[in-house]
């Protein structure tokens, strides 16, 4: 009986702790047309990457700061992380943008 009872617990501690990391950080990036993109965390692993698509909506995070690289910045909708907007005009360069969200 004891057994059954600390299993118990374990779980029901564990749930509580998954949506606050989830929302911790939470980037969300909607794509107009096809982009290359990369999001890293402290760690340095990358939390979003690859190449999007034209109407593709993709959401993720980690653990804050995040290096951002964006290959095609006009093809970005939008980029934003915990619902606000994130403004990745001041960090285009040439079509690309690259900057640290803290």
């Amino acid at each position: 009986v004891p057994a059954a009872v600390a299993a118990t617990p374990a779980p029901v501690a564990a749930a509580p702790a998954a949506p606050a990391a989830a929302g911790n950080g939470e980037l969300r990036i909607r794509f107009a047309s096809d982009t290359w993109y990369e999001i890293r965390d402290r760690s340095g692993k990358v939390v979003l990457g690859g190449t999007a698509r034209a109407g593709q909506d993709l959401s993720g995070g980690g653990t804050p700061p995040y290096k951002v690289v964006i290959g095609n910045v006009k093809g970005v909708e939008s980029l934003t992380r915990n619902g606000a907007p994130v403004d990745l005009a001041a960090a285009n360069r040439n079509n690309v943008a690259r900057l640290t969200l803290p």
